[in-house]
C-alpha cells in the first residue's frame, strides 16, 4: 500500500479536521474512502496498477461500492476497466454490516439471531450438575459475547431496545426451564429472578459511555468525529443517546 499511497497523495479521501482518511485495512479487508464516483474509479485504478508487478489481480465481481447516503436509488456507477463495480446498499467489514444510511437495525438483529443460535446449542446450561453461578459465566462468556460484538457504536431504536430486552428475559427463561406453554409473563418472571436481569439494552449503553470516555481521553480521528468537527445525523443522535444515559 506505499505504492498507492505515493500515488494517491492529495488525490481522494475524506478529511475529518486534521485527519485524511483513505483507507481501511485489517486481514484481507480493504476499504476505499472517496468523495465522488470519479474519485473511487481513480483509487481502484491506482491500487489496479500498483498490484500488477506483484501479480495480484482484483476482480470487478469481489469489490463493491456503497454510499453513504439516505436514498438508496441515488448512486452513479464506478468503473474499474472496462468492467462496472456492483453497487450494494449494505455490506460486511469485520463481521458488521454496514449500511448505505448507517441504520443499526440489521446489525442488531443478525446479532440477537447469532446470540439465539449459541444459546439453544448450549444443551449443558440445562444440567442440574451446573450451579446458576457457573451457568452465568458461561452465558457471560459464549453468548453475550456474541451478541454485544462491536455494540459499543451501534444507534439504538426504540425497537432496537425492546428487542435486545426480550432476549434477556429469553436468556433467564432458558436458564429456568420456562416454555412458553408455561404462560409466564414477564412481570411473573422478573419477581422470580428478584430483579437479577442478565442483559438489557441499558447494557449497551453502558459499553457506549465507557467507549465514549475512552475516546474523549485520546483526543483522535474518533472524537473529531463525535465531538461535531463532522456534522451529521448520526452522529447528533448517538450524542444525544449519551446524554439522556449519563443523565440517569
Amino acid at each position: 500500500m506505499k505504492a498507492w499511497h505515493a500515488r494517491a497523495v492529495g488525490s481522494f479521501g475524506a478529511t475529518i479536521g486534521e485527519h485524511t482518511v483513505k483507507e481501511l485495512r485489517y486481514g484481507d479487508y480493504l476499504v476505499l474512502f472517496a468523495l465522488s464516483a470519479a474519485e473511487a474509479e481513480a483509487a481502484l485504478n491506482i491500487l489496479a496498477d500498483v498490484s500488477k508487478p506483484y501479480q495480484l489481480v482484483m476482480y470487478p465481481g469481489k469489490t463493491s461500492h456503497l454510499v453513504i447516503r439516505m436514498d438508496p436509488s441515488s448512486a452513479d456507477s464506478v468503473h474499474m476497466g472496462t468492467s462496472t463495480i456492483p453497487n450494494v446498499n449494505s455490506f460486511m467489514y469485520l463481521g458488521s454490516v454496514i449500511t448505505h444510511n448507517t441504520d443499526d437495525t440489521p446489525e442488531i438483529g443478525k446479532r440477537i439471531g447469532i446470540a439465539k443460535t449459541t444459546l439453544r446449542q448450549c444443551k449443558y446450561l440445562h444440567s442440574p450438575h451446573l450451579s446458576d453461578a457457573t451457568k452465568l459465566l458461561v452465558i457471560r462468556a459464549l453468548v453475550m459475547s456474541r451478541l454485544t460484538y462491536g455494540s459499543t457504536t451501534w444507534t439504538i431504536k426504540k425497537s432496537d431496545a425492546a428487542k435486545l430486552d426480550a432476549f434477556g428475559r429469553t436468556i433467564w427463561r432458558c436458564l429456568l426451564g420456562v416454555n412458553w406453554s408455561d404462560h409466564v409473563t414477564n412481570e411473573s418472571l422478573m419477581r422470580m429472578i428478584d430483579g437479577r436481569w442478565l442483559f438489557t439494552h441499558e447494557t449497551i449503553v453502558q459499553r457506549k459511555v465507557a467507549w465514549f470516555s475512552q475516546i474523549a481521553r485520546q483526543q483522535g480521528l474518533l472524537w473529531d468525529l463525535l465531538s461535531g468537527v463532522v456534522p451529521g445525523t448520526v452522529r447528533r443522535h448517538m450524542m444525544i443517546c449519551l446524554a439522556r444515559s449519563i443523565d440517569r
